[in-house]
């Protein structure tokens, strides 16, 4: 692939999901692909990234490819919470990067985008994050790692849109029952003693890797 400079920011996109109010990009990075400096704006963050965490630059510029594939006037900013917003602000953003995936959500409407990579040690911390509920229902299912994979990248995309940012996965976030090849609309919902806010999750298998899309019910 040549430099972006050279080719009007053309990118291989591995897949593309639209809706009428959403675009979602996935892209899988190979060694062939080169990036330009200029996709990281700020020139300290750039080469901090670039020492430290090579991957994560990688990561940071395919989005920003991404966006100006689709919103080549837009940037990406980031409030002090870490979470992404467009200037100008006229649609809402998620991103999320599982080397070497990235992916980059533009919606009319509130939406995040979790990509997770199937790994056993998930196993070891699943009481830690699921709600007594997801453990019933998992006992009645031929579960393992897979769904808990499933359910920890359902839950990363609802902490990245709902506002309250609650950080208990298992005392505040549920997902209803599902069975992998049957999870088009997935019931999920983020509660406390006060208010109980209810979202549909969309799954997606890439690979080794789940993406979760969420939205407002």
């Amino acid at each position: 692939m040549k430099r972006p400079s050279e080719n009007k920011w053309e990118c291989d996109i591995l897949k593309e999901i639209i809706s009428e109010q959403t675009q979602i990009l996935i892209w899988k990075y190979s060694d062939e692909e080169e990036f330009s400096a200029d996709l990281i704006s700020d020139e300290k963050e750039f080469e901090n990234l670039k020492q430290k965490s090579p991957k994560r630059l990688i990561e940071k510029q395919m989005v920003r490819h991404m966006l100006r594939k689709i919103l080549p006037n837009h940037k990406i900013r980031y409030h002090e919470n870490g979470q992404p917003y467009l200037e100008p602000f006229d649609k809402f953003v998620s991103v999320s990067h599982s080397f070497p995936y990235a992916v980059l959500a533009i919606s009319e409407k509130k939406i995040g985008v979790d990509i997770e990579q199937v790994k056993d040690r998930i196993d070891k911390i699943k009481l830690k994050f699921l709600h007594p509920k997801e453990i019933d229902w998992l006992g009645r299912v031929e579960s393992g790692i897979e769904h808990l994979t499933a359910i920890w990248c359902i839950k990363e995309a609802l902490f990245k849109i709902h506002s309250s940012k609650q950080w208990s996965f298992k005392e505040f976030y549920v997902v209803d029952e599902f069975l992998l090849d049957k999870f088009s609309k997935i019931k999920c919902k983020v509660f406390d003693k006060d208010r109980e806010d209810k979202f549909l999750a969309h799954l997606e298998k890439i690979e080794n890797y789940y993406l979760a899309i969420t939205e407002e019910e």
